[in-house]
């Protein structure tokens, strides 16, 4: 299901950024950032739904889950945009631009990640999905 949904977002969002082109906007749709965009929006969007689902696994109600992915995608990459902003460390201003709540929910739609963004974010799915695979597998049907 979150595979579905995570294709049909990016589709409708490759979608929009062509009807846009077609209307004017300004700027340059070339192949990599199409590819990038989608691939963006699938990683964004599978990442999201197993997070929600493996808060629902543990007991966590569906309105704190949604609480939760709210806040992670409105308020937390800003809080950490601030933190990084204000510290100059490098080792933890690298942590944090890698940081795959804070990187997706502000490069998502602008710009392709950096090869090393996309490896933590399969790996982050990877983990996800063990999560869950191994939450399920204790649950009665």
């Amino acid at each position: 299901m979150a595979l579905c949904v995570s294709l049909f977002y990016a589709a409708l969002g490759v979608g929009l950024l062509l009807v846009t082109d077609q209307l004017g906007v300004p700027g340059e749709l070339e192949a990599s950032f199409l590819l990038g965009f989608s691939a963006n929006i699938f990683l964004l969007v599978l990442t999201f739904f197993l997070f929600g689902y493996v808060l629902l696994l543990y007991g966590i109600r569906s309105g704190a889950v949604y609480g939760i992915l709210t806040a992670l995608l409105l308020f937390v990459h800003n809080i950490l945009a601030n933190v990084l902003e204000s510290i100059n460390n490098g080792l933890l201003s690298s942590f944090i631009e890698h940081f795959p709540f804070y990187f997706y929910p502000v490069m998502v739609g602008s710009n392709p990640l950096s090869p090393l963004q996309y490896a933590i974010g399969c790996l982050t799915l990877i983990v996800l999905f063990m999560v869950v695979l191994k939450k399920s597998e204790k649950m009665e049907v």
